[in-house]
């Protein structure tokens, strides 16, 4: 039992760098094109916009806050 425990362990701890290291590469894709789409209508309700079905990437955020 205790020896399960220990290679769950090692496992675990050797995949979190891989983990974080797959996000910082996939997270570099920002494509150039991309638009604000709020920024002609700056007076959206908050009831609008939480009725949003597809949720944004931090690319589209980073966009949007820069608009």
């Amino acid at each position: 039992m205790n020896t399960i425990f220990v290679v769950w362990s090692r496992l675990l701890w050797m995949a979190i760098p891989l983990l974080l290291a797959s996000q910082n590469i996939f997270a570099a894709d920002c494509s150039s094109d991309i638009k604000a789409v709020t920024d002609k209508d700056a007076m959206v309700p908050v009831e609008v916009l939480a009725y949003r079905l597809k949720p944004m990437t931090k690319c589209e955020l980073e966009v949007e806050a820069q608009a």
